[in-house]
């Protein structure tokens, strides 16, 4: 696997330099391209390229809802809600464009997926996932339904009994309950109830 930040102006180089070097024979298709924090409309511009460069596929960044509004590069790892393909990368639709823009030139697409937490947020309902005030933004945002992968929207996926219940982690000397403490964990087999129920139409 070959990683790149992406930074626009930056990433070519990175990634598309050894396109020019005449002494590379080596075979590249089952070198895979970790286009790590790339907007998703960079992709599907450069598929071209990446197919030139002979890589045999793209590694996504993670496409499950995070903030739209946040830059970081952490943000796509804390989703909001399994069921939307949405974050400052892109929506929906730029995905759909870049996987299709990579199979139209013989490149392979995989997406990285985050399903052992969820975000980490500062909110009354913290434990209810999306939460409230998203459940009536997606009533009332059509956007959402575009960007929507499989589910019911008018419902919430999970609250705080599909998670595991607090802990406290002992880091050297200092006691904390920051690590193990938090109720996002929530790995995929011990997840109950709505998820479960509709992951055979995903």
């Amino acid at each position: 696997m070959v990683y790149s930040r992406g930074r626009e102006g930056h990433y070519a180089d990175l990634v598309f330099g050894l396109v020019n070097d005449p002494t590379r024979s080596e075979d590249m298709k089952n070198v895979v391209l970790h286009a790590f924090n790339w907007k998703y409309q960079l992709i599907a511009d450069r598929a071209a390229d990446i197919a030139k460069a002979g890589y045999g596929a793209v590694l996504f960044p993670p496409p499950l809802y995070s903030d739209e509004n946040g830059q970081e590069w952490w943000q796509v790892y804390q989703p909001k809600d399994y069921r939307i393909l949405r974050s400052h990368l892109g929506n929906k639709a730029d995905i759909v464009k870049a996987i299709q823009a990579l199979k139209n030139v013989g490149v392979a697409a995989y997406a990285d997926i985050v399903f052992n937490h969820m975000a980490n947020e500062g909110r009354p309902d913290r434990f209810q996932f999306p939460g409230e005030d998203l459940l009536k933004r997606y009533g009332q945002d059509p956007s959402f339904r575009a960007d929507q992968l499989y589910g019911d929207l008018s419902n919430g996926l999970f609250d705080e009994h599909d998670f595991h219940p607090t802990k406290t982690s002992t880091i050297g000397t200092t006691t904390s309950s920051w690590s193990t403490g938090s109720f996002r964990d929530c790995p995929i087999w011990c997840c109950r109830s709505r998820w479960c129920k509709n992951r055979s139409s995903v």
